[in-house]
Order: C-alpha cells, then structure tokens, then sequence
C-alpha cells in the first residue's frame, strides 16, 4: 500500500497533466517573451513512458493511438526530463538503458533532453536522499565519495556522448533542498 501511495503522491501532477493532453483537453500555455531570443523550453517528465508502454498502454488522440513522445512534441513540449537511478534492484526502469531509451525517443521526436541525476538507487526527494548502496563503504571518506561521484557523473554523460545522446541539460541530484548522498537519508542543511 505504502509503494503505491509514494507512486501516486510523487506522480500526481505528472498523471493529471498526461491525462489532459492525452483526452485531448487543450492547456493554455504561457509562452516568455525576451528580446533576445532566448530559447523558451516546454518540459515534460516521461520518465515512465518506456515503463507504460511495456505494460501495453495506448496513448489515444480523438480516439487513434499514438506515440507519448511524439504526442507531447505536438502539443507543444521541447525538452524531455528522465530520471537515473544508480543501480535499482527493485526495477527495470530509470536505469542508464532506460535513459538511453527515453532520449532516442525523446530526440526521434524532435525534443531536446535532460538528465536528472538522482545519486539513489531509489527516489530522492527532500525528506530522503538515501546513498546509492555501491557508496555506502566509502560514505565517511569525503574525498573518496567526491571521486566516485565524479567517476559515475563522468562515465554516464560519456556513455549518453558516446551514442550521441548528450542532454542539453544535466540536474545534479533531485529536489536537493537539503543536501545529497546521505547514510540516514534525512539531511537539513541551513539555507544560505
């Protein structure tokens, strides 16, 4: 029961707004306006569209099936958010592959990408930003996690490189209001 609160609650905006553009509601959306021509992005997170989309679920406009990515690039998105677990033994899903996945896509459909590392196995999030379990023997030597951290960073982004899949954007850990990479999981740094 508690998994699928946690799904529901984190994933509540994410499914609403799907739901709208897939029955067909149209959203107003606020375009920015700049005299310097600054690109404006239309973001989405589809993290679980390869996940939907293995489980057999169909994405209807007006009745006739479509593809999510190039569903939400017709309605307007630009920049396509996935999420990256370390190494996840719970799921298939938000690994390195699946990323790879997401931005063939995301790119197939004209959309530019980003990257949110979450430095987890897990969901990281304000109240929680658990070590990925790899780093827990290394947790208490500073200079030791700062190099893994590096080492992964850098060996994920040359891998994405290596497959011209290079994000446009890249998220440094997820909602780190108050820190990353802890044992206890519950960090509350004094904001600056």
């Amino acid at each position: 029961k508690r998994l699928v609160r946690v799904y529901f609650m984190k994933n509540f905006w994410l499914l609403l707004i799907f739901s709208l553009v897939v029955t067909g509601v149209n959203l107003p959306i606020a375009r920015a306006q700049s005299d310097d021509n600054a690109p404006f992005y239309f973001g989405v997170d589809l993290s679980y569209v390869n996940e939907l989309d293995d489980c057999g679920a169909v994405y209807r406009v007006n009745g006739e099936a479509q593809d999510a990515f190039t569903l939400f690039a017709d309605q307007g998105a630009t920049l396509v958010r996935a999420r990256l677990w370390h190494n996840p033994d719970w799921t298939n899903y938000s690994t390195l592959d699946d990323v790879k996945r997401t931005f063939t896509r995301a790119r197939e459909a004209g959309m530019s990408t980003l990257l949110d590392f979450h430095y987890s196995d897990n969901w990281a999030d304000p109240g929680s930003q658990e070590i990925p379990a790899a780093w827990e023997d290394i947790a208490d030597d500073t200079d030791a996690l700062a190099e893994a951290l590096y080492q992964y960073t850098y060996e994920t982004l040359n891998a994405l490189y290596a497959e011209d899949l290079t994000p446009a954007f890249v998220q440094v850990g997820n909602e780190t209001n108050s820190g990353m990479l802890s044992i206890g999981g519950d960090l509350n740094w004094a904001r600056q």
